[in-house]
């Protein structure tokens, strides 16, 4: 009969190990965006540079936090 005897810092170890491989195939697999965005920030809005009319029209917009994320 054999004895194996694990230390704290090991399982410690191993537990990290396998929650970074759990959340690296959850991401790999695209589970649904709310289920990550703990983590990362997936619902950024980009602004619209222009949009395509035919009628004659001029916008004008101020963006005062510019830069901060």
């Amino acid at each position: 009969m054999k004895v194996f005897i694990i230390k704290r810092n090991e399982i410690v170890k191993i537990l990290l190990l396998l929650m970074l491989v759990g959340v690296s195939m959850l991401y790999a697999v695209g589970v649904d965006s709310g289920v990550l965005s703990v983590f990362i920030n997936n619902d950024k809005q980009l602004p619209v540079y222009c949009v395509e009319t035919d009628k004659k029209r001029i916008a004008i917009s101020f963006d005062a936090a510019w830069g901060a994320s």
